[in-house]
Protein backbone atom coordinates (compact mmCIF):
# COMPACT_ATOMS: atom_id res chain seq x y z
CA UNK A 1 0.00 0.00 0.00
CA UNK A 2 0.97 3.41 -0.12
CA UNK A 3 1.94 5.16 3.25
CA UNK A 4 2.41 8.78 1.86
CA UNK A 5 0.53 9.20 -0.45
CA UNK A 6 2.17 11.88 -2.53
CA UNK A 7 2.29 11.53 -6.61
CA UNK A 8 4.36 13.58 -8.75
CA UNK A 9 2.63 14.24 -12.45
CA UNK A 10 4.63 15.20 -15.22
CA UNK A 11 3.52 14.68 -18.33
CA UNK A 12 3.90 15.24 -22.29
CA UNK A 13 1.00 12.94 -23.36
CA UNK A 14 -1.79 14.26 -21.45
CA UNK A 15 -4.23 11.28 -22.36
CA UNK A 16 -6.67 10.10 -19.63
CA UNK A 17 -5.10 12.33 -17.09
CA UNK A 18 -8.04 13.40 -15.91
CA UNK A 19 -9.20 9.97 -15.01
CA UNK A 20 -6.20 8.94 -12.79
CA UNK A 21 -5.77 12.71 -11.32
CA UNK A 22 -9.53 12.19 -10.41
CA UNK A 23 -9.21 8.90 -8.88
CA UNK A 24 -6.20 10.13 -6.58
CA UNK A 25 -7.89 12.93 -5.37
CA UNK A 26 -10.54 10.25 -4.83
CA UNK A 27 -7.87 8.36 -2.83
CA UNK A 28 -6.51 11.43 -0.60
CA UNK A 29 -3.51 11.95 -2.76
CA UNK A 30 -1.04 15.25 -2.32
CA UNK A 31 -0.45 16.15 -6.48
CA UNK A 32 2.59 17.87 -7.21
CA UNK A 33 3.20 19.46 -10.74
CA UNK A 34 4.87 20.72 -13.46
CA UNK A 35 3.52 23.64 -15.74
CA UNK A 36 2.15 22.23 -18.70
CA UNK A 37 0.44 19.55 -16.54
CA UNK A 38 -0.29 21.70 -13.42
CA UNK A 39 -2.50 23.84 -16.04
CA UNK A 40 -4.63 20.35 -17.52
CA UNK A 41 -4.71 19.88 -13.79
CA UNK A 42 -5.72 23.41 -13.01
CA UNK A 43 -8.82 23.42 -15.86
CA UNK A 44 -9.98 20.32 -14.44
CA UNK A 45 -10.52 21.52 -11.03
CA UNK A 46 -7.66 18.93 -9.04
CA UNK A 47 -6.22 20.54 -6.21
CA UNK A 48 -2.14 20.24 -6.68
CA UNK A 49 1.25 21.80 -5.60
CA UNK A 50 3.43 23.58 -8.25
CA UNK A 51 6.38 21.72 -8.14
CA UNK A 52 8.91 25.19 -8.88
CA UNK A 53 7.53 26.54 -5.24
CA UNK A 54 7.88 23.41 -3.58
CA UNK A 55 11.77 23.51 -4.56
CA UNK A 56 12.07 26.87 -4.31
CA UNK A 57 13.47 26.83 -8.01
CA UNK A 58 11.39 27.88 -10.97
CA UNK A 59 12.17 26.79 -14.47
CA UNK A 60 14.77 27.49 -16.30
CA UNK A 61 16.17 27.63 -19.72
CA UNK A 62 13.25 27.34 -21.73
CA UNK A 63 11.45 24.46 -19.14
CA UNK A 64 14.74 22.31 -20.14
CA UNK A 65 15.21 21.98 -16.52
CA UNK A 66 12.38 21.84 -14.53
CA UNK A 67 12.50 19.06 -11.95
CA UNK A 68 16.47 17.98 -11.51
CA UNK A 69 16.17 19.25 -8.03
CA UNK A 70 17.11 17.25 -4.48
CA UNK A 71 13.65 17.56 -3.27
CA UNK A 72 12.69 15.62 -6.24
CA UNK A 73 15.04 13.04 -6.30
CA UNK A 74 15.18 12.58 -3.00
CA UNK A 75 11.62 12.18 -2.24
CA UNK A 76 11.61 9.44 -5.07
CA UNK A 77 14.95 7.87 -4.32
CA UNK A 78 14.53 8.01 -0.11
CA UNK A 79 14.26 4.18 1.61
CA UNK A 80 11.55 4.09 4.24
CA UNK A 81 14.79 3.61 6.50
CA UNK A 82 15.21 5.63 9.40
CA UNK A 83 18.14 6.99 8.59
CA UNK A 84 16.68 8.26 4.87
CA UNK A 85 13.63 9.72 7.01
CA UNK A 86 15.09 11.67 9.19
CA UNK A 87 17.79 12.81 6.42
CA UNK A 88 14.05 14.17 4.66
CA UNK A 89 12.76 15.45 8.14
CA UNK A 90 16.11 17.87 8.18
CA UNK A 91 15.71 18.85 4.61
CA UNK A 92 12.11 19.15 4.39
CA UNK A 93 11.55 16.82 1.78
CA UNK A 94 8.56 14.85 1.04
CA UNK A 95 8.40 10.88 0.30
CA UNK A 96 7.13 10.71 -3.26
CA UNK A 97 5.44 7.10 -3.80
CA UNK A 98 3.99 7.57 -7.05
CA UNK A 99 5.67 9.03 -10.30
CA UNK A 100 3.16 9.50 -13.25
CA UNK A 101 5.16 10.63 -16.40
CA UNK A 102 5.67 9.93 -19.85
CA UNK A 103 8.28 11.28 -21.87
CA UNK A 104 8.73 14.13 -24.80
CA UNK A 105 8.00 12.25 -28.08
CA UNK A 106 11.35 11.86 -29.38
CA UNK A 107 10.46 8.89 -32.18
CA UNK A 108 7.24 11.10 -33.47
CA UNK A 109 8.90 13.95 -33.50
CA UNK A 110 11.68 12.04 -36.49
CA UNK A 111 8.72 10.89 -38.39
CA UNK A 112 7.53 14.45 -38.85
CA UNK A 113 10.64 16.89 -39.37
CA UNK A 114 13.96 16.25 -40.01
CA UNK A 115 15.16 19.69 -38.11
CA UNK A 116 17.98 18.92 -36.32
CA UNK A 117 16.79 21.86 -33.67
CA UNK A 118 13.44 20.41 -33.27
CA UNK A 119 14.67 16.78 -32.60
CA UNK A 120 17.59 17.57 -30.06
CA UNK A 121 14.84 19.47 -27.85
CA UNK A 122 12.51 16.19 -27.78
CA UNK A 123 15.45 14.55 -25.72
CA UNK A 124 14.24 13.88 -22.55
CA UNK A 125 16.42 14.68 -19.64
CA UNK A 126 14.54 15.30 -16.46
CA UNK A 127 11.69 13.24 -17.15
CA UNK A 128 14.31 10.31 -18.03
CA UNK A 129 16.01 10.58 -14.70
CA UNK A 130 12.64 10.77 -13.00
CA UNK A 131 11.80 7.22 -14.54
CA UNK A 132 15.04 5.60 -13.67
CA UNK A 133 15.08 6.84 -10.00
CA UNK A 134 11.82 5.16 -9.42
CA UNK A 135 12.87 1.88 -10.93
CA UNK A 136 15.65 1.90 -8.74
CA UNK A 137 13.26 2.68 -5.61
CA UNK A 138 9.90 0.75 -7.19
CA UNK A 139 9.34 -0.96 -3.93
CA UNK A 140 7.99 2.40 -2.35
CA UNK A 141 7.54 4.78 -5.55
CA UNK A 142 5.67 3.28 -8.52
CA UNK A 143 6.60 4.29 -11.64
CA UNK A 144 3.48 4.76 -14.44
CA UNK A 145 4.74 5.59 -17.62
CA UNK A 146 2.10 5.23 -20.20
CA UNK A 147 -1.50 6.09 -20.29
CA UNK A 148 -2.99 2.89 -20.83
CA UNK A 149 -1.17 1.61 -17.18
CA UNK A 150 -3.48 4.08 -15.35
CA UNK A 151 -6.67 1.50 -16.00
CA UNK A 152 -4.38 -1.27 -14.51
CA UNK A 153 -3.49 1.29 -11.22
CA UNK A 154 -6.86 1.94 -10.63
CA UNK A 155 -8.58 -1.66 -10.93
CA UNK A 156 -5.53 -3.36 -8.84
CA UNK A 157 -5.05 -0.14 -6.80
CA UNK A 158 -5.51 -1.97 -3.27
CA UNK A 159 -3.24 -4.94 -4.13
CA UNK A 160 -0.54 -2.60 -5.96
CA UNK A 161 2.64 -4.10 -3.83
CA UNK A 162 2.14 -7.34 -6.34
CA UNK A 163 2.28 -4.86 -9.18
CA UNK A 164 5.24 -2.60 -8.26
CA UNK A 165 7.39 -4.93 -10.37
CA UNK A 166 5.25 -5.08 -13.51
CA UNK A 167 5.34 -1.53 -13.88
CA UNK A 168 8.71 -0.43 -13.00
CA UNK A 169 9.64 -3.29 -15.85
CA UNK A 170 7.19 -1.60 -18.19
CA UNK A 171 9.10 1.79 -17.36
CA UNK A 172 12.52 0.45 -17.77
CA UNK A 173 11.02 -0.42 -21.46
CA UNK A 174 9.66 2.41 -22.16
CA UNK A 175 13.14 4.27 -21.72
CA UNK A 176 15.01 2.05 -23.36
CA UNK A 177 13.03 1.64 -26.31
CA UNK A 178 13.80 5.88 -26.42
CA UNK A 179 16.93 5.52 -25.62
CA UNK A 180 17.53 3.33 -28.63
CA UNK A 181 15.74 5.62 -30.88
CA UNK A 182 18.10 8.26 -30.04
CA UNK A 183 21.09 6.75 -30.08
CA UNK A 184 20.16 5.36 -33.71
CA UNK A 185 19.40 9.01 -35.13
CA UNK A 186 22.89 10.23 -33.66
CA UNK A 187 24.83 7.39 -35.57
CA UNK A 188 22.45 7.77 -38.10
CA UNK A 189 21.08 4.28 -38.52
CA UNK A 190 17.67 5.07 -37.56
CA UNK A 191 15.12 2.89 -39.57
CA UNK A 192 12.49 5.06 -41.70
CA UNK A 193 9.83 3.97 -43.02
CA UNK A 194 9.26 4.30 -46.99
CA UNK A 195 5.77 4.19 -48.47
CA UNK A 196 5.78 2.12 -51.90
CA UNK A 197 3.73 2.85 -54.52
CA UNK A 198 2.00 -0.71 -54.14
CA UNK A 199 2.01 -3.82 -52.64
CA UNK A 200 2.91 -7.14 -54.45
CA UNK A 201 -0.50 -6.66 -56.45
CA UNK A 202 -1.58 -3.18 -57.50
CA UNK A 203 -4.24 -3.06 -55.12
CA UNK A 204 -2.18 -3.58 -52.01
CA UNK A 205 -0.75 -0.72 -50.39
CA UNK A 206 2.98 -1.68 -48.89
CA UNK A 207 5.37 0.27 -46.61
CA UNK A 208 9.09 -0.88 -46.27
CA UNK A 209 10.98 -0.13 -42.89
CA UNK A 210 14.53 0.67 -44.07
CA UNK A 211 17.96 1.52 -42.16
CA UNK A 212 18.38 5.09 -44.10
CA UNK A 213 21.97 4.60 -44.25
CA UNK A 214 21.95 1.36 -46.71
CA UNK A 215 18.58 2.23 -48.72
CA UNK A 216 18.53 6.58 -50.68
CA UNK A 217 16.53 7.00 -53.49
CA UNK A 218 18.18 9.32 -55.34
CA UNK A 219 15.97 10.08 -58.43
CA UNK A 220 12.67 9.50 -60.01
CA UNK A 221 9.55 11.15 -58.90
CA UNK A 222 7.53 7.81 -58.18
CA UNK A 223 8.38 5.53 -55.05
CA UNK A 224 9.12 2.28 -55.64
CA UNK A 225 6.56 -0.95 -56.01
CA UNK A 226 7.02 -3.40 -54.01
CA UNK A 227 8.70 -6.04 -56.20
CA UNK A 228 10.93 -3.80 -58.00
CA UNK A 229 11.61 -2.71 -54.00
CA UNK A 230 12.16 -6.12 -53.56
CA UNK A 231 14.35 -6.54 -56.54
CA UNK A 232 16.07 -3.46 -55.39
CA UNK A 233 17.71 -4.97 -52.50
CA UNK A 234 18.45 -8.30 -53.88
Amino acid sequence: MFKYKNALISVFDKTNIEIIAKFLLKKKFNIYSTGGTSKVLKDLGVPYHEISKYTGQKEILGGRVKTLHPKIFGGLLSTQSLEHQKELKKEKIINFDLLIINLYPFQETLKKTNNEKEIIEMVDIGGHSLIRAAVKNFKKTVPLTKPQDYEIFIKNFDKIDSYRKKFAISALHSITEYDVAISKWFDGSESKEYPLRYGENPQQKATAIIDRKIIKQISGEKKLSFNKFVLYIN
